[in-house]
């Protein structure tokens, strides 16, 4: 959405993001939910500590933030042993993450951007077309249930397909799985300290002198 043009569909998606994804409702909401997790997280390292055993701190970390967001968007939890959507989800999450991570050539060196010598940006188009088919399977699982008449989990991804059901002009179902990752594939050449699910990108930027103001001394 951050690259779309100014058009009335681009108004639409600011519009649901604003009041139904980064509202303060929406936030203050699952104030008790992040609570949960972070001593979730405290738990598992004080555990570990005991056992004299050590803690990867940016694993556990990481892992929290994912289920963090996994649950509040999903109603998903990722430590649920007997979910094959969860353990996906989480591979996928992480595996992106590391891909992002990389040093990637073709930052400093513009004339190499068309030929991707490293295949991350080929890797990580692969690894987001992956999420997004994801999404659309944990959409059509969320359909189904609602169709059933079973309990709605109150979630953003509930949200979106209320909005979408209620009025299809302003939210296209198929548009869902974008809102959630990125528009159009990943280029992360264009994108500058975007967050998706964890993972932070940073344009490279060539060094800058700065120039020194000394002042003179009589």
């Amino acid at each position: 959405m951050a690259f779309m043009p100014v058009s009335p569909t681009w108004r639409n998606q600011r519009k649901i993001c604003n009041f139904q994804i980064f509202s303060m409702s929406r936030l203050n909401a699952s104030q008790n939910l992040r609570r949960k997790k972070v001593e979730d997280l405290l738990s598992n390292i004080r555990t570990s500590c005991q056992a004299g055993v050590a803690v990867d701190v940016s694993q556990a970390t990481l892992t929290t933030i994912l289920n963090l967001l996994s649950t509040a968007f999903f109603s998903l939890d990722l430590l649920d042993p007997n979910s094959e959507i969860a353990r996906e989800f989480k591979k996928l999450a992480l595996v992106i993450t590391l891909e992002a991570a990389k040093t990637n050539f073709a930052d400093f060196f513009p004339v190499l951007t068309r030929i991707d010598p490293q295949r991350i940006r080929r890797r990580l188009t692969i690894h987001f077309k992956k999420l997004v088919d994801l999404f659309n399977k944990m959409i059509d699982q969320r359909l189904q249930a609602k169709n059933q008449g079973l309990a709605e989990n109150k979630d953003v991804l509930d949200s979106l397909l209320d909005i979408s059901q209620q009025n299809s002009g302003e939210l296209e179902l198929s548009y869902i799985p974008h809102l959630l990752t990125l528009k159009n594939g990943v280029d992360p050449k264009s994108m500058d300290m975007d967050d998706e699910f964890g993972i932070t990108l940073r344009i490279a930027q060539p060094l800058r002198a700065i120039p020194v103001h000394q002042e003179s001394t009589s």
